[in-house]
């Protein structure tokens, strides 16, 4: 009896832990990262404040998608941009991927709607896809919160 109350009580404490995180907490920094030219290449923060010099949100930042000579603008595998990898349909390397601050897996920073693991994905919220996608057409976009990257049914990853 003893054994089934101690039992009991760690698949409580384990389903109060997951039902209280939910996919994309405001405090949590999501970086895309590229594993071309090295593994685990910097690319910027996703869900960072314009102002911050990270965030791929800031123009003047060196990894601001908009800054020509910053990150983004740089040659990829096979000579592709690091835009081309999310923007198009890449053939010849994986689109960057999302990580946060403790190297967990978010999704794939790519726009394509067919991934099941992309940011444009059915299960995803819309305004970060709408951002990403104004940036692949050249359009300027304002950087988006934390809580525009979740999923729509906010659960656990």
């Amino acid at each position: 009896m003893r054994t089934l109350l101690v039992l009991v009580a760690c698949i409580a404490a384990l389903a109060g832990d997951a039902a209280a995180s939910p996919s994309n907490p405001g405090d949590v920094k999501l970086g895309i990262y590229s594993n071309w030219p090295d593994s685990r290449t910097f690319l910027g923060c996703l869900n960072c404040a314009a102002t911050d010099p990270t965030s791929i949100w800031n123009p003047a930042s060196r990894y601001g998608w908009a800054n020509p000579d910053g990150v983004w603008s740089r040659p990829a595998f096979r000579h592709a941009n690091y835009r081309h990898l999310v923007c198009d349909l890449p053939l010849t390397a994986a689109p960057p991927a999302v990580f946060d601050q403790h190297y967990e897996f978010y999704y794939v920073f790519s726009v394509d709607t067919i991934r099941r693991d992309s940011v444009c994905t059915l299960t995803m919220l819309k305004q970060g896809c709408w951002a990403v996608q104004a940036l692949c057409a050249g359009r300027s976009a304002a950087a988006v919160p934390a809580a525009g990257w979740a999923d729509k049914n906010l659960a656990p990853r």
